[in-house]
């Protein structure tokens, strides 16, 4: 059967991943330039990013559909994106950017141990095949570009992490790709059994025949059950939710704030899209156990992430348990069919964490190295705050708050109780992680040790608690990445319908 195609909401992911072809090609042509690669990385980015605003703006982002008049059974269109969906597209679009700078300028500084200019031709490459992804994910509405696309949002970061590791090269990378090969197996199983309760690869809520999921028999009803969980939780080991979550600390870790902004940034994203769309498919049959499936799991990482987030002085590992702790919002709205209020807070969640990753990126990754941070450097240090301010749901970043309240909403009107209150419960236990990490940056430096070429030193030691070591040389693109996130954290503040 033929199908009609709308070009324009294919955008988000035509363009980073034709943009990941024409890397590859102009490697080939003019090898060893990183600038090339950077211009046809942004101009392939801001072209998906394009194709989302104007697809979240005219409410129309429907492709590959069937022409009119065809049977109900194949009336469904493959790519389909709501205006949240198209919101989260452009955040993510423009987390890769941010990610890519980030990566780029690490390139030869101490958090990189390449020096290899092929190395930055596959680090480009894998951060827009995974942009790719997740935006496929956000719109797929068939089994097989639901695979496809939930895979490349993980995949191409493995190749990254390794090219980029920080310490330990490549073990981060492996624990990730077994993780990943674990979760990709939960997800053919799901599909699996999706196929044989259904009949179809169809994700739009009905059988093979048109019937809706909820007129199926009881044995059918079962194996559908048993397939969303599976899918569920394949999709939940991209937001790092318990219990698929132990690969975020060590990768974010020893990645690094790069690689750690493309994980939370892109990749996260694309989970979020996966589970998004499983929740929508079923939610017409009136099946309990995948969206209790859901919740649980959203409860225990609401709690346990931010237990272990208190626990860390690594800032990375911090942001990775934190991170688990905001999947846990995410997940809580999803279990309850709240399809906006979890788009909108990962979209909030993504431009915050990447003002923070982008100031730890400049200043350090140890929280002392942040020690008096507003008082030395008060433009990175707002600009983390403003992050930090947004993560907590404090004022004045008031998009992080009405964020939080969106979601405790739909929960609380679904009758929900007992995942309201682990939300409340990990919200005040995060908020005092948080206010840590605000404190230290409040703090006078009573003692610095300034080095220009940002190299080690044992005489931060000797001297004690109270030294400090400030990193002088070039930070590159870190403090305008942190500048240009904050300032999106002000304006949604002020303007809070552009993410929620």
């Amino acid at each position: 059967m033929s199908v009609e195609i709308s070009w324009l909401p294919l955008l988000p992911v035509l363009g980073p991943a034709l943009a990941a072809v024409l890397v590859l090609v102009v490697d080939l042509v003019l090898p060893g330039r990183r600038g090339p690669l950077g211009a046809v990385a942004g101009l392939g980015l801001l072209v998906g990013v394009a194709g989302a605003v104007v697809g979240r703006l005219t409410d129309d982002a429907r492709s590959l559909c069937p022409p009119p008049g065809a049977s109900a059974a194949g009336s469904t269109c493959l790519v389909d994106v709501s205006p949240t969906g198209s919101t989260l597209q452009a955040v993510t679009l423009l987390a890769a950017g941010a990610a890519l700078a980030l990566l780029l300028a690490a390139r030869g500084a101490r958090d990189s141990l390449s020096d290899d200019a092929s190395d930055d031709v596959a680090v480009v490459a894998g951060v827009l095949a995974g942009a790719a992804g997740a935006a496929v994910t956000l719109g797929a509405r068939d089994l097989g570009s639901w695979l496809v696309g939930l895979e490349l949002a993980t995949l191409p970061f493995v190749a990254v992490l390794a090219l980029r590791s920080v310490r330990a090269r490549g073990s981060a990378a492996l624990d990730l790709l077994v993780t990943a090969v674990l979760s990709f197996a939960l997800a053919a199983l799901g599909a699996g059994l999706w196929v044989v309760s259904t009949g179809t690869l169809l994700l739009d809520g009905t059988t093979t025949d048109g019937t809706a999921l909820g007129a199926l028999a009881e044995p059918q009803r079962a194996a559908l059950t048993a397939a969303s969980v599976l899918l569920v939780l394949a999709a939940g080991f991209k937001l790092a939710l318990v219990p698929v979550h132990l690969w975020a600390p060590l990768s974010y870790e020893r990645g690094g704030p790069a690689v750690a902004t493309a994980l939370a940034g892109v990749s996260v994203t694309g989970g979020l899209g996966a589970i998004l769309v499983v929740v929508e498919a079923v939610g017409r049959a009136d099946l309990p156990g995948p969206r209790l499936a859901l919740g649980v799991l959203a409860a225990v990482s609401l709690v346990l992430g931010a237990v272990m987030a208190w626990r860390q002085d690594d800032l990375l590992r911090l942001v990775a348990w934190s991170g688990v702790t905001q999947g846990g919002w995410v997940a809580a709205a999803a279990s309850v069919g709240g399809s906006a209020p979890a788009a909108g807070y990962l979209a909030v969640y993504v431009v915050a964490v990447v003002a923070v990753l982008a100031a730890v990126a400049a200043t350090g990754t140890r929280l002392v190295d942040h020690t008096g941070l507003l008082r030395r450097d008060p433009l990175v240090g707002l600009s983390l705050a403003a992050g930090l301010l947004a993560l907590a749901g404090l004022p004045p970043a008031l998009v992080g708050l009405l964020a939080k309240v969106v979601v405790l909403d739909a929960v609380v009107t679904a009758g929900s109780w007992w995942l309201a209150g682990a939300a409340v419960v990990g919200a005040v236990v995060a908020l005092a992680v948080y206010l840590r990490w605000l404190a230290v940056a409040l703090r006078p430096v009573p003692t610095a040790l300034v080095r220009s070429d940002g190299a080690g030193s044992d005489l931060a030691d000797d001297l004690g608690d109270d030294a400090v070591e400030v990193v002088t040389g070039r930070r590159g693109a870190a403090p305008v990445v942190a500048l240009v996130a904050a300032a999106l954290v002000v304006v949604t503040s002020l303007a809070p319908a552009l993410l929620l």
